[in-house]
């Protein structure tokens, strides 16, 4: 039970950071900057800012109507459309298969899937893995569970933001979005087989479906 519940939390929090979330909230300016789009960094930047909080006030009240595992699916199809038609903009972009006054006219798809990606990713991605690290540990190892999740998930946010433009210049921004979009479809497909849902279980209820 203790290493299924490792297991689930740590492999959470890795591909919590793989989607990309800390590289594209850190260097918003930057992403909107490559696009083309004339927008003021500041004004987008409080955008962003804005949606998370929202989208996080409504995952506080969701979580527990819609329970985790559902809203964690929900945030990963949301996410890895959105950063997946993002890809596709930076393809059509970077590989000059549209002119630049048919992507002008376009210029409204990076604001509009980058704020979809942000409020699905607040909604469900962003704060359940750590609600679950805090359900799924049996209380004799809670603390140092989810301690131990919480240091996996800054040491990959920092290799994703660290590297961010590394392997962005190594391969293309697009095919960069194309792989987070690859890790978003990856986390749903394991929410979906390994992930148990903990809306209104007790303790007992949960550790003895880990056991299964």
């Amino acid at each position: 039970r203790q290493k299924k519940a490792a297991f689930i939390c740590c492999m959470l929090m890795i591909l919590q950071q793989l989607g990309g979330i800390n590289a594209i909230v850190f260097y918003t300016s930057t992403i909107f900057e490559s696009t083309g789009v004339d927008i003021d960094p500041k004004v987008s930047t409080i955008i962003f800012g804005a949606l998370q909080m929202f989208a996080t006030f409504l995952s506080t009240i969701a979580v527990d109507r819609l329970g985790r595992k559902l809203l964690l699916i929900i945030s990963n199809i949301g996410a890895g459309v959105s950063v997946a038609i993002l890809a596709v903009f930076f393809t059509l972009q970077s590989r000059n298969i549209l002119d630049a006054s048919t992507l002008s006219k376009l210029g409204f798809i990076p604001l509009v899937t980058l704020s979809i990606y942000v409020v699905s990713f607040a909604l469900g991605m962003s704060p359940i893995p750590w609600v679950l690290s805090a359900e799924l540990f049996p209380p004799e190892i809670n603390s140092i569970g989810s301690a131990l999740a919480g240091v996996i998930s800054w040491f990959f946010a920092f290799l994703v933001t660290k590297f961010y433009f590394d392997v962005q210049a190594a391969i293309g921004i697009d095919i960069t979005y194309y792989l987070f979009a690859g890790v978003l479809i990856l986390t749903l497909v394991f929410v979906c087989f390994f992930v148990p849902e903990t809306k209104g279980k007790t303790l007992a209820e949960i550790q003895k479906e880990l056991t299964e």
